[in-house]
């Protein structure tokens, strides 16, 4: 299913109902932040053709604490509902109360997704 189609899809669907699952690898640095690593192609050979012998062939996307907590919660088994209440509860303190966190959540993830760093089990 191509990138519009399942874009027309996912405003169809209610998000806080939906599966999110990891596309790439990431890994935890010292300092408790996650850093994405993301393929800069694909293809491994065109990786080796396209990029100098000692250049990375991955682009290192650094999360801050929040969207660092929120990826941690992403396994593909939690819906969206319950990493929301997950995120509230770690956030307690550090937020104004008017913080409406579902919606917070929901647009991170929709970056997350237009990105292509995530998918939803629904839309497979």
């Amino acid at each position: 299913m191509n990138f519009f189609k399942r874009k027309k899809l996912l405003k169809k669907l209610n998000l806080l109902e939906m599966t999110p699952v990891q596309l790439h690898q990431s890994t935890i640095e010292e300092n408790g932040k996650v850093v994405l690593i993301i393929p800069k192609f694909k293809n491994e050979a065109f990786a080796r053709w396209f990029i100098p012998h000692r250049k990375s062939i991955s682009f290192r996307v650094e999360l801050d604490e929040t969207g660092s907590a929120l990826w941690r919660l992403i396994d593909g088994t939690r819906k969206v509902l319950q990493i929301c209440e997950e995120i509230e509860l770690l956030l307690a303190g550090e937020h104004k109360p008017a913080d409406n966190i579902e919606t917070r959540v929901a647009k991170f993830l929709g970056q997350l997704y237009r990105q292509g760093y995530i998918t939803f089990k629904e839309l497979e």
